[in-house]
């Protein structure tokens, strides 16, 4: 173990004094400007409006400013930029693809668009101004919301919106954090990107992650027959590897051992509130009416499974509920809330993270070869004034799932040559952990601050990874 605090120690000292050799970067970006609505430049008025105008990508929120002889402008949404010199008229205005600045493209095949978004994408021009997609459709937990992340414009969906409309994300404000004019909204990109929600157009039709819980887990290739599986909070979903574009759910509440008991005769009707579901001839199990017409809404039985026995009383807190499991997922009935919120799923998914998935911790050989880390900084770039935040996800490999409760040591370097050393908390459920770094005062414009993250895990190769992002302070 001492061998391995010592090699831990060198090769992050390495890292980041390779790093601190590196010269600084310099972004073009726009002179600060004062909070407040800025006038649009003549040139991009009509694409501005073409887009949908302020009610779609956002108020002005810099002056324009020029980058390699074009002219540009950021909304909150987007970055236009205007190429006096192209030969063609339709190449004059683009808009700018600052998705790979907010989000590591996916690698792979393009990935498929949402559903919920085709409509919004189409209507802002598809590929030529919204651009290709970068990510699968994603849920961020934080925020509430259906994601999903294009070369030159973010789409998102709040969950608790009815009307299911269809924003996009504050690009432009997120990578001139600072420098522009901003007034904010839920569009906000923050340190929390969302999590790839398996077959998303298909769990949206029957309830989506409303009904089943966010996820818990990342997209993982099930060991049982190579499916694509996920974990949520109240269930685990899989896509047949024959129809990848449909929901299944694994039969969890068997799997968790839930009670089970042997069906019977009918001795309940409908005027007692019971629908008797006949599973073995005339024998079968009594459902309560409530709890059978959450089952049609939410994908009926195939979604459900069978009952694994009659209703029974749980305790739930103190509270005594009405409770029962069915193949793949518990119900509860909690007369405490409002009509209409009254049946809600048992969160089976997270008891089946704990008690399953993290037992391998236990016997998981950490090596650069069986973990993946993953490191970035929430801002790309900062002043000296501001604090950053170095976010972190810790995970298995083979499977791919997150690793809970590992702790990590953040070197920052500074612009002086020292280094400032923070013990990261251990990572949650979804293998993530953040740390905010204080506000590096006397860094001057320009500077690349680099940073490495080292898990402190047994093994005898250091799992490492590196990154930088920038002090930009116009004067």
């Amino acid at each position: 173990m001492q061998g391995f605090k010592r090699c831990l120690a060198i090769s992050m000292i390495f890292i980041v004094l390779s790093l601190t050799a590196c010269g600084p970067i310099l972004n073009p970006g726009p002179t600060p400007t004062p909070f407040g609505i800025l006038p649009m430049a003549t040139q991009f008025r009509d694409l501005y409006e073409k887009l949908g105008g302020e009610a779609v990508i956002g108020p002005s929120i810099s002056d324009t400013f020029s980058h390699e002889n074009q002219l540009c402008q950021y909304t909150e949404n987007i970055l236009m930029c205007f190429n006096p010199t192209a030969k063609v008229d339709v190449d004059r205005l683009v808009i700018v693809p600052l998705g790979p600045l907010v989000v590591n493209p996916q690698p792979g095949p393009t990935p498929a668009i949402y559903d919920g978004f085709k409509e919004m994408y189409l209507r802002l021009f598809g590929e030529r101004y919204v651009g290709k997609p970068i990510s699968a459709v994603r849920y961020n937990k934080d925020k509430r919301r259906i994601e999903q992340y294009f070369e030159n414009m973010g789409f998102y969906r709040l969950i608790d919106d009815s009307r299911g409309t269809v924003r996009l994300m504050a690009y432009g404000s997120y990578i001139c954090k600072g420098y522009c004019s901003f007034r904010g909204s839920s569009g906000i990109i923050g340190p929390n990107k969302g999590v790839d929600l398996l077959a998303a157009t298909s769990l949206t039709r029957i309830g989506g992650v409303d009904v089943f819980g966010s996820p818990i887990s990342l997209i993982y290739t099930s060991t049982i027959d190579g499916a694509q599986e996920q974990v949520l909070e109240n269930v685990v979903i899989y896509t047949p590897k024959d129809n990848p574009n449909t929901v299944r759910m694994r039969p969890l509440a068997l799997n968790l051992k839930v009670l089970i008991e042997a069906p019977g005769p009918q001795r309940y009707t409908a005027a007692e509130g019971m629908v008797f579901y006949q599973v073995d001839g005339t024998l079968g199990y009594h459902v309560p009416d409530v709890f059978d017409k959450f089952i049609a809404a939410h994908g009926g039985m195939e979604i459900s499974g069978r009952p694994t026995s009659d209703p029974f009383s749980a305790d739930e807190n103190g509270v005594k509920m009405a409770r029962q499991c069915f193949e793949n997922y518990c119900l509860e009935f909690d007369q405490t809330k409002a009509a209409g919120d009254q049946v809600h799923l048992v969160p089976l998914g997270s008891q089946y993270l704990k008690q399953k998935v993290n037992k391998q911790d236990w016997v998981f050989q950490f090596s650069p070869d069986t973990t993946k880390l993953t490191v970035f900084a929430v801002h790309p770039q900062i002043s000296s004034q501001e604090t950053q935040v170095i976010q972190i996800g810790v995970f298995q490999k083979e499977p791919v799932m997150p690793i809970s409760d590992i702790d990590s040591v953040l070197v920052v370097g500074l612009p002086d040559g020292s280094r400032s050393t923070f013990n990261m908390p251990p990572t949650d459920l979804n293998g993530s952990a953040s740390m905010t770094v204080p506000a590096i005062s006397n860094a001057a414009n320009g500077t690349s601050i680099p940073y490495v993250v080292c898990l402190n895990v047994p093994t005898d190769t250091p799992i490492c990874k590196s990154g930088s992002f920038l002090i930009w302070n116009i004067k």
